[in-house]
């Protein structure tokens, strides 16, 4: 796990980035064509306290667009991010190239309380 810094005028939270091989996923629910839920798992990148980037098998994107809310249900693969539960995220930008086998999507946090966001900075903390 390697904290991420970057310049103030760029990012607005700090940022913590995860190897594939650490093997940490986010489990989310989403409404899919306003008629079902539909829960998929997915590798998280990157968390800050304002959201958090994760990738796609290219086959498996369920049809997420921008502008889409999500439920990050859990996170696994690190005993340290349990309390990352039950938060509602809105998927703000997605990398789609077309040789690639992944897409990456990144989430911005909503109705997230300042509380939550203290833990999260916290987390990315410890692990500088």
């Amino acid at each position: 796990m390697i904290a991420y810094r970057k310049r103030k005028e760029e990012r607005q939270f700090e940022r913590v980035l995860f190897s594939l091989e650490e093997n940490v996923v986010g489990v989310f629910n989403f409404l899919w064509n306003n008629k079902e839920f539909i829960s998929f798992a997915a590798s998280i990148l990157n968390l800050s306290a304002g959201g958090l980037q994760f990738i796609l098998r290219r086959d498996d994107d369920n049809g997420v667009r921008v502008g889409d809310r999500l439920l990050l249900q859990k996170i696994k693969g690190n005993e340290k991010l349990t309390f990352c539960a039950n938060m509602e995220l809105e998927i703000r930008w997605i990398i789609d190239v077309q040789y690639l086998e992944h897409i990456g999507v990144g989430c911005r946090f909503q109705n997230i309380s300042d509380t939550l966001r203290e833990k999260i900075g916290q987390f990315i903390d410890g692990a500088s």
